[in-house]
């Protein structure tokens, strides 16, 4: 994989040689059979699930994503600030033109004040340095700080269609019915914002260890309190996955990793909805794998796990981006996805192969 491509497709590069991951001790999961059913890799040894505090959890979240993380928030920092200028034009583009809700003064004004409220967030979290990066203190209040600009951002976009999931702690006021850039005929020039908060609703830890302020993570499957039996499924297939991955450098690749946990997930609980991953872009890769007919999905997965240096998967996701980008544009005004969401897409995987 050459830097540039690195560059052009964040979250699919590198490898990681995966050791022995299997629990120090066997549990019981209600769900053993039925992930050995779906994801058929042989037998599975179920991990604990601890519940977990809020506090906890943004704690392990922070760690995760943020701490010495400083040069990805600053990239994405400027994105959001060339993302903000290209929606302002979008605005004033359509002011004057009739039937818009950008027509619309009073929808205008609400915009206006939003977009004021979030460059002061943004302004706010340019004050921290790299050296604030690798203090776990000053990490969690840029943690606090950037979710707060990501709930602006995205009840901006969505007003009445969002819904934040309850592990992030974020519960907007209700709001009257009104217009939104969701739901915007005209609004061609930007596709929905893809926020990133820092929050776990769920995580998998095949080994115990700590914090760098002591705190100690567990070994197992770690649930937030406020999530519930999808959440903690989805982690046990990763867990899954990573018992059955030995004696290969495995490709880094979230999009892969968590598309076929929530497919999993999806397969087994049978949800009547699936909420929307406008938080996290990786989470709706589940949609790719739906859109595969049974063979070549199960080639996919075995081939993930048992022999990965056989397919191209940068390339795979690269191309299936697109594919699930024009799919989330084209129905951006749909606050969940069915389960059995796809998208148009042509999926030959033979030629991926090397």
């Amino acid at each position: 994989m050459t830097s540039q491509k690195n560059k052009e497709l964040e979250l699919c590069s590198g490898y990681e040689h995966v050791s022995y991951q299997q629990p120090s001790r066997v549990f019981d999961y209600r769900f053993k059979e039925s992930l050995e059913a779906q994801l058929d890799l042989g037998e599975y040894r179920p991990f604990a699930t601890h519940i977990c505090t809020s506090d906890f959890m943004f704690q392990l979240s922070v760690f995760k994503y943020l701490f010495k993380n400083y040069r990805t928030f600053q990239e994405d920092l400027d994105k959001l600030k060339n993302y903000l200028i290209t929606w302002e034009k979008c605005i004033t583009g359509h002011q004057t033109k009739s039937g818009t809700h950008c027509y619309n003064h009073s929808f205008r004004d609400l915009m206006e004040r939003s977009f004021k409220l979030i460059k002061l967030k943004i302004s706010k979290l340019e004050n921290f340095t790299s050296k604030d990066f690798i203090d776990l203190e000053k990490s969690l209040n840029y943690g606090r700080l950037w979710n707060e600009l990501q709930s602006t951002i995205t009840k901006t976009f969505y007003a009445h269609l969002t819904i934040f999931p309850k592990w992030l702690n974020i519960n907007p006021p209700n709001e009257p019915r009104r217009g939104t850039c969701a739901e915007c005929k005209e609004f061609d020039i930007i596709g929905p914002p893809v926020p990133r908060f820092i929050g776990l609703s769920a995580f998998f830890m095949p080994y115990e260890t700590k914090l760098p302020n002591g705190v100690t993570v567990p070994e197992g499957i770690l649930l937030h309190e406020a999530a519930g039996a999808f959440h903690e499924l989805h982690e046990h297939a990763h867990a899954y996955l990573h018992e059955k991955k030995k004696g290969h450098q495995h490709p880094k690749c979230d999009w892969i990793e968590e598309g076929i946990s929530d497919w999993a997930a999806i397969q087994i609980l049978k949800p009547r909805s699936k909420e929307r991953s406008f938080y996290i872009e990786v989470y709706d890769f589940w949609i790719i794998l739906n859109s595969m007919d049974s063979a070549a999905r199960k080639k996919l997965i075995q081939c993930w796990c048992i022999e990965p240096e056989q397919f191209r998967w940068q390339k795979f996701v690269s191309d299936m981006r697109k594919y699930l980008k024009d799919h989330k544009v084209q129905f951006r005004s749909k606050l969940a996805w069915k389960p059995n969401e796809s998208c148009d897409c042509e999926l030959n995987i033979e030629k991926y192969f090397y």
